[in-house]
C-alpha cells in the first residue's frame, strides 16, 4: 500500500483578478558598505612630441675688459670698463680700501754678501757664497774643453745645414763639402 492510495485527488482552479494600482515608493534605503579597491589601470600610451620652438635672441656676453683708471691712493677709485659683444659699453667703478696702519719691522733676512772663486783644479772651479749673516756655502762648476776635431766637426754641420736650406731654396747644390 502506498501514500497515495488514501490522498484524494482534486483541482483547484484560480483565477486571476484585476491587476491593482501602483503602490507608494518607499523610503530610500541607507547607504551600503563600499566595496574594495580594483586595480590599477594599464598605463596609457605617451603623447607626441611637440613642434621646436624658434631659436633665441643672440646673447650680449662681455668681448673685453679693460681697467680704464688706475688708483692706488687709499680709498682711491678705479674704473673697469666692459665692451660687449653687440659693441655697448658698461663702466664699474672698485673702490680701494683705507690705507691701514704701519706694520713693525720685520727681522733682518739674510742675502748674499759675496761670491767668490776661492779654487780651481783642471776643469773644475769652486766657487764660494759668503751671507749677510757670516755663514758659507761652496759649490764646483765643471769648465768644458772643446777639441779641434770637435769643433771642425761642429762647423762642418752648421754649413751643411745652411747649405741644404739654401739648396731648397734655389734648387742648386752650392758647396759639396
Amino acid at each position: 500500500m502506498n501514500n497515495n492510495d488514501f490522498m484524494p485527488m482534486f483541482t483547484i482552479d484560480i483565477e486571476a483578478g484585476v491587476k491593482g494600482q501602483k503602490g507608494d515608493k518607499g523610503d530610500k534605503g541607507d547607504q551600503g558598505i563600499q566595496g574594495a579597491q580594483g586595480p590599477q589601470g594599464e598605463q596609457g600610451i605617451p603623447g607626441t612630441q611637440g613642434v621646436k620652438g624658434d631659436t633665441g635672441p643672440a646673447g650680449n656676453g662681455i668681448s673685453t675688459m679693460e681697467q680704464t683708471t688706475v688708483s692706488h691712493e687709499s680709498s682711491g677709485t678705479n674704473v673697469w670698463t666692459a665692451t660687449m659683444t653687440n659693441g655697448t659699453t658698461n663702466t664699474f667703478s672698485v673702490n680701494n680700501g683705507e690705507k691701514g696702519a704701519t706694520g713693525e719691522t720685520g727681522a733682518t733676512g739674510n742675502g748674499i754678501s759675496s761670491i767668490s772663486k776661492t779654487g780651481s783644479s783642471g776643469t773644475v772651479d769652486t766657487y764660494t757664497i759668503t751671507y749677510t749673516n757670516g755663514t758659507t756655502t761652496t759649490f764646483t762648476v765643471t769648465n768644458g774643453e772643446v777639441t779641434y776635431a770637435q769643433m771642425t766637426s761642429y762647423v762642418d754641420s752648421v754649413v751643411g745645414d745652411i747649405n741644404a736650406a739654401i739648396d731648397l731654396i734655389n734648387g742648386e747644390i752650392i758647396w759639396d763639402g
